[in-house]
């Protein structure tokens, strides 16, 4: 069986945005593979650059797979933000998401809440 083609699943780079509680919450695209991972990075850059956001929290709710281009996007965000002294948090992931989290056992680096509110405190 082919594998199924998921460049016409994700959104694009127009990914919404806003602010709560003085964290930047971008959203993430269905899926964050190989076909949208570019353009998620070009917006969480957009996001974080040239003085920007240095607090960004990732609602995943609509991330049903990610594979290492995504966590690869995820993870340099928060290290780019850490060094400038600001944080990545990942709000709302489903399982799946999750459990690829541990087994890459990237968790204390990307750090996951269970909602977007709870991600936005302090």
């Amino acid at each position: 069986m082919p594998a199924r083609d998921t460049r016409g699943d994700h959104k694009g780079p127009d990914h919404a945005r806003h602010t709560a509680n003085g964290w930047a919450v971008v959203s993430a695209p269905g899926d964050l593979d190989f076909y949208s991972a570019p353009d998620f990075e070009k917006q969480l850059a957009s996001v974080t650059s040239a003085g920007g956001d240095t607090r960004v929290v990732v609602d995943m709710r609509e991330v049903a797979f990610m594979d290492s281009s995504g966590l690869r996007v995820l993870l340099d965000a928060a290290r780019e933000l850490r060094e400038s002294g600001g944080a990545l948090r990942l709000a709302a992931a489903r399982d799946q998401v999750l459990r690829v989290l541990e087994l890459t056992q990237v968790e204390p680096l990307l750090p996951a809440y269970a909602d977007v509110g709870s991600a936005c405190h302090d």
